[in-house]
């Protein structure tokens, strides 16, 4: 009874949620672009790093790699002499090979004369189970056509009559270099295989006779980082460094380049993998040889375990029930409910699709759901209850009638100006005072929203009352648990700033708290600068306010007090337009997000010599602290800021530019660096 009420309360929120997340999933999932093929490139990489690793006992690769080359004193920049290659296949004849595939295109005479390659051709004939590569010429032409291939680049005609099959060595290729799918037949040209196939096909594989289904989707399904599959350098088989035990017995034999360093022939034959993607491949091989990638999508062939996707119409109908079940279901739970939630549901998503890939070889874009359809929803879910936290708490503060000041209220009334409801502002120079509380979140939540009202509106009564009317300050808005105030408007006050001060140090000296576990902090900006003020709006909906950079500098020096852990932070215009009385400490320059030009920033200490005079020990020291942070000197800095900690501990920003000086060692500053700190954050 209680959901259903819940329901009929909220049925606006569920319908949008489940929209966005229904919506966003379907997008990603039908619409190809660089972040939902991401998203779908994680889905299937991903499991492969959480699987164990297989090692086949049926295949051999032989690498023409940097070994090779220098052992049998082989260019890297031409072709090989072929007489290496026939001396290759007659070992592999004597000791019992299954069948040898070659990803090198024999496609030219060799240029140490015919006998070279007769002797090549007799050796291929003499096997009577080599399979050598075909190359694929790609167009040139752009548009819907640069995939389709113009002709097949076949082995020089002597190999080509000698050879038991041949097929082409093209792999297909994802964005980011990964080969992830099969690739068995060029559609532009049906009457050629790929080198995979045909070599299934030789061997005997009973799907792969079967022409009609070399278009079937198939996944690689990789058997482990690169070089896991067992290898051996051309110069192990043959040269003086040969090995002398059967190498070849009952192995299918396939032979490639590979190398680190140099290209062999025209080009570098490697690609990314799962664990190369990842940079988890485990040595200096991060990235695997496409000849290890034709022998994987070989043996998947040949034991029949490749990766299958789940059909379309099956990702189709997950995306929509997941979608509505979380868009559904979180928009009912508080925030920390839905994230807990959320988080489990994520969790549920990685090992189910986890549990298909390693036993049933399934795939599905599940980062979809992980990435999309639930953050979505949960934000959401926040953004929905947090408004309506936000409306009711603005409902209740229309009985706070410190919600506008009285001399806002009264200037207001007396005012005979007939414009003056109407929109319109002028340019004013303001002492503008932000506020917030620290920590509201954690302090309000779990709170019933009577006690909650109650509360806020003892702590504005308390903070307007004495601080800021106290002062003849202006109460512009409370937003949330925040209160925007500014001094010299409507009405001027030469001495704006200094009151601005003033009310700050009342504020911090009221005794808040909502329970004797639970006391409040107030953290306040000041800046002081010019800004537009007067009525943005209608004539039957005004608000009078003020907008302007220097509204937003006020508002980002109350967000710095959290990274400085102080109370009360003004600007070096603030400080210059107050009188002597106020007392303040120079906290070095800033560069806040959002504004170009670097801030110097103080921290308000408070009113009066009596002030001034406790707190000379540390702000002396912090003094020659900051120059010498200033000057580069930072060993004297942090010797100076350590000092300081012992005078006043945990103190704020000490502690913070004791961080920054070890950001510092590690990654010095720019030479034209002049001790301003960076915070890319609000």
């Amino acid at each position: 009874m209680k959901l259903r009420q819940q329901w009929h309360q909220n049925k606006v929120g569920a319908f949008l949620s489940i929209l966005l997340s229904v919506g966003s999933g379907l997008f990603l999932w039908d619409i190809e672009f660089s972040f939902s093929k991401a998203l779908k490139h994680i889905s299937y990489d991903q499991p492969f790093l959480t699987r164990s690793q297989t090692i086949p006992d049926d295949i051999i690769l032989v690498y023409l790699d940097d070994k090779s080359h220098q052992d049998l004193q082989q260019p890297y920049t031409a072709p090989w002499d072929r007489t290496w290659h026939t001396k290759l296949i007659e070992r592999a004849t004597q000791e019992g090979a299954k069948a040898i595939m070659f990803d090198i295109v024999f496609s030219d005479p060799s240029p140490d004369g015919p006998a070279v390659d007769n002797a090549l051709a007799k050796a291929i004939e003499e096997n009577g189970n080599v399979i050598l590569a075909a190359d694929l010429v790609k167009s040139e032409l752009g548009g819907e056509s640069a995939h389709k291939f113009l002709e097949v680049v076949t082995p020089y005609e002597p190999f080509d009559f000698a050879c038991a099959d041949i097929g082409f060595s093209s792999l297909k290729l994802d964005s980011d270099l990964t080969v992830r799918e099969h690739f068995h037949i060029d559609t532009s040209n049906e009457l050629i295989d790929s080198l995979t196939w045909a070599t299934a096909r030789h061997l005997g594989i009973a799907e792969a006779l079967q022409d009609d289904k070399r278009t079937k989707p198939r996944w690689v399904n990789y058997y482990g980082p690169p070089r896991t599959i067992p290898y051996l350098s051309f110069s192990d088989v043959v040269g003086q460094s040969a090995r002398t035990e059967n190498l070849f017995k009952d192995k299918i034999v396939y032979v490639g380049a590979h190398l680190q360093t140099y290209n062999s022939g025209e080009r570098k034959d490697e690609f990314v993998s799962p664990w190369s993607a990842w940079d988890l491949s485990g040595d200096t091989w991060r990235f695997i040889a496409g000849v290890e990638v034709h022998a994987t999508i070989l043996l998947n062939l040949l034991h029949n375990e490749w990766i299958s996707e789940i059909p379309k119409r099956i990702q189709l109908v997950y995306f929509i029930l997941f979608g509505a079940m979380v868009g559904g279901g979180l928009v009912f739970m508080r925030p920390l409910a839905a994230s807990l939630a959320a988080v489990i549901l994520a969790v549920l998503v990685v090992l189910t699709a986890h549990y298909l890939h390693w036993v049933h070889r399934l795939w599905f874009p599940w980062a979809i759901s992980v990435a999309a359809q639930i953050p979505i929803a949960w934000a959401f879910t926040v953004a929905f209850n947090s408004i309506k936290l936000y409306v009711q708490k603005q409902l209740l503060e229309q009985s706070i009638r410190a919600y506008l000041s009285p001399k806002l209220v009264k200037a207001f009334a007396s005012r005979s100006d007939e414009n003056f409801l109407k929109p319109g502002a002028k340019k004013q120079h303001l002492s503008i005072l932000f506020s917030d509380i620290e920590g509201f979140t954690s302090l309000s939540e779990g709170m019933d929203s009577s006690d909650l009202a109650n509360l806020m509106n003892g702590y504005f009564e308390a903070t307007v009352s004495n601080g800021i009317h106290a002062t003849d300050g202006t109460v512009v808005k409370y937003i949330g648990d925040a209160i925007f105030a500014f001094w010299n408007a409507p009405e001027p006050q030469s001495d704006h700033a200094t009151r601005a001060c003033e009310a700050a140090v009342q504020i911090q000296l009221q005794p808040y708290e909502f329970s004797e576990s639970k006391p409040i902090n107030t953290r306040i900006g000041i800046h002081t600068g010019t800004a537009d003020v007067g009525n943005f709006g209608s004539a039957n909906r005004v608000d009078y306010t003020a907008i302007g950079e220097n509204i937003n500098l006020a508002a980002r020096l109350e967000g710095l007090n959290k990274y400085l852990s102080t109370r009360t932070l003004i600007s070096i215009e603030t400080r210059n337009a107050a009188d002597s009385s106020i007392v303040t400490r120079d906290l070095g320059y800033f560069r806040l997000k959002g504004f170009e030009r670097t801030v110097q920033v103080l921290e308000l200490i408070g009113v009066g010599d009596e002030v001034r005079d406790s707190s000379l020990a540390y702000t002396g020291v912090f003094a020659e602290a900051l120059a010498a942070f200033q000057n580069r000197d930072f060993s004297e800095a942090q010797a100076k800021f350590t000092q300081i900690l012992a005078l006043k501990p945990n103190d704020g920003p000490s502690m913070f530019y004791l961080k920054q000086i070890d950001v510092l060692h590690v990654t010095p500053p720019a030479d034209d660096w002049q001790g301003e700190v960076e915070l890319a954050e609000k």
